[in-house]
């Protein structure tokens, strides 16, 4: 009799997902608010003091401002991810892609975050263009023992790759690609259907995501070596475009690089005092791009230079976030590949998110709740 219950029992089990319709990502969601103590205080206020002056999403918003702080961190300050692997290094380099309608205000949320890193990239146009107006005064002979100035930048916008290219065999700390449209950005990458263009096109923006060494070969001007091509990736879509992307584009794994973040409903915003939390934030991204890796202890620790690398109890949350990461991977590969694809990229993206200083508070802080220790 047990046994006939049991049986029973097993044939009205019934599949997890059974009459469940399936979940559209892309579409507005009631969601939670942006967590209190989740982020570095400057980032949380100015996310939410903001946010509120403008009537836009705050989570939207702080996902942008993390864009900019990991274009603003120089590369060459890594993350060594494991304790006993010592060629996985992690640098701060983000995409991050807002999803939203016009009335969502992709837009002037991205121009907010994005803006302290405009300003000191045209103030670094403009300290280029005198440096370059000095060079070219300069007779033959003394342009023989002059090095010519090099045009560091912090920012690409609507560009083609050999473009970026120029740029970034001058800066290898890494920029910020502001996209308003990335619906168009990856459509300039398909506009040669299956040719080659649209591979190597591809192909470097994958790479400029990883970070490295990248050798340009150009007929007639021989080979140029970018010593570190990468690139954060800051632009807004609409839930339609990015739809038939994640449909119809190319499985190489750039789309499943995104960091996609559905915007909230936006509001009129409000027009009254509050605290200062932008200019706090523009001087922390300034400062941010004065990094330099830390030294370590000892008779040489003004010299010798090291990489920074979790704590205990900091290495026992990623280890235990790796493993629920490659469970979720694992679940859904039978159901989408390229939702797994991207779920396997969570182990990365968050010791990319790591890179960065202890930012402490500002002065002026907005009043929130007690916050809970957290490991670092």
């Amino acid at each position: 009799m047990r046994r006939c219950v049991r049986l029973e029992q097993r044939l009205s089990l019934t599949a997890a997902n059974d009459n469940v319709p399936p979940v559209d990502l892309w579409q507005r969601r009631a969601h939670p608010p942006l967590p209190f103590g989740l982020l570095p205080p400057v980032i949380e206020e100015f996310a939410l003091a903001q946010g509120e002056l403008m009537g836009v999403d705050p989570g939207g918003l702080a996902a942008a401002a993390l864009a900019a702080c990991a274009a603003a961190i120089p590369d060459s300050i890594r993350l060594r991810v494991k304790r006993h692997d010592p060629n996985w290094l992690e640098s701060a380099r983000l995409w991050v892609a807002p999803i939203g309608d016009p009335s969502t205000k992709k837009s002037p949320l991205i121009s907010a975050a994005a803006a302290p890193l405009k300003r000191l990239d045209r103030a670094m146009f403009r300290t280029y263009e005198e440096a370059r107006r000095k060079y070219d005064s300069q007779s033959p002979a003394d342009k023989k023992d002059a090095p010519a100035p090099k045009h560091v930048r912090l920012r690409l916008e609507d560009t083609t790759i050999e473009a970026a290219q120029e740029v970034l065999k001058d800066s290898p700390d890494g920029v910020l690609c502001l996209q308003d449209e990335l619906s168009g950005w990856f459509g300039s990458m398909d506009k040669y259907s299956s040719g080659r263009g649209s591979a190597k096109d591809r192909g470097f923006w994958l790479q400029s995501f990883n970070g490295g060494p990248y050798t340009v070969n150009r007929i007639g001007r021989g080979a140029v070596l970018i010593e570190n091509l990468s690139v954060s990736l800051l632009g807004g879509i609409q839930p339609e475009p990015i739809r038939a992307l994640a449909a119809e584009a190319h499985d190489d794994g750039l789309l499943q690089r995104l960091f996609p973040i559905v915007l909230g409903a936006a509001g009129a915003g409000v027009d009254k005092p509050m605290p200062d939390a932008a200019a706090a934030y523009e001087a922390t991204v300034a400062r941010l791009t004065r990094l330099r890796r830390p030294t370590g202890e000892g008779a040489l620790s003004t010299y010798v230079e090291v990489l920074l690398q979790f704590d205990d109890a900091a290495q026992d949350l990623r280890s235990s976030l790796a493993q629920k990461y490659f469970e979720m991977q694992c679940a859904r590969e039978a159901v989408n590949k390229k939702l797994a694809s991207h779920l396997g990229k969570y182990d990365g993206l968050f010791a990319a998110q790591c890179c960065g200083p202890d930012l402490r508070p500002s002065r002026g802080a907005l009043p929130r709740p007690a916050r809970r220790p957290t490991a670092r």
